[in-house]
């Protein structure tokens, strides 16, 4: 919630607008997904002593935060593309549609249970779910990615699957620490 005024007192919303007016897309993660709403709503004072925060307006949902945390390891399907997705979610609270202006944007299971999660508007340029980590997901990525291309005029890429690109980059970093630092004196510090 006060991510929220800051926002607003800093001109970061104006900011966020102007950038989605000139054609710019958005998508909000957890916390960021909540900022998109219309307002959120804090009960129990969860996260801050006002009772609410109005949100940017750029989503039709309001955010309402409980007591109880939610944490577990998510799997699913995007509504619009039909990719699968998995990923995560470490939030508290629940975010819900207050106008019939866009529609869900994930399909999610964990446990046998399935639930819509997240939003997209109708003009599908402004997103936002709870699942951290989506962006790992190759298809996702790669079918996101490629809107902004083709809006740029660019041509379609396809994605590299991140846990093989990631192996690589520890390697990579493996070795610079190597060559570079003195690991032997490091392991005695740690140790003692």
């Amino acid at each position: 919630m006060e991510d929220c005024l800051w926002m607003k007192k800093t001109g970061w919303d104006k900011k966020i607008k102007e950038y989605i007016k000139d054609g710019g897309m958005v998508f909000g993660i957890c916390g960021g997904y909540q900022l998109l709403g219309v307002r959120i709503r804090d009960p129990y004072g969860v996260e801050s002593d006002k009772k609410e925060v109005k949100g940017l307006g750029l989503l039709s949902i309001e955010t309402i935060l409980s007591r109880e945390k939610v944490v577990r390891e998510v799997k699913g399907r995007c509504l619009i593309n039909n990719r699968k997705i998995k990923g995560y979610e470490i939030h508290m609270g629940e975010s819900r549609p207050i106008r019939d202006r866009g529609m869900p944007y994930l399909k999610l299971f964990f446990k046998g249970q399935s639930w819509k999660d997240g939003w997209i508007s109708e003009d599908k340029k402004i997103m936002g779910t709870y699942v951290h980590g989506i962006m790992d997901s190759a298809g996702f990525r790669e079918d996101f990615l490629n809107r902004i291309r083709k809006k740029k005029g660019l041509k379609p890429k396809r994605a590299r699957r991140i846990s093989s690109f990631r192996s690589k980059e520890y390697d990579r970093l493996a070795s610079y620490f190597e060559r570079h630092c003195n690991t032997k004196e490091i392991i005695k510090w740690v140790m003692t």
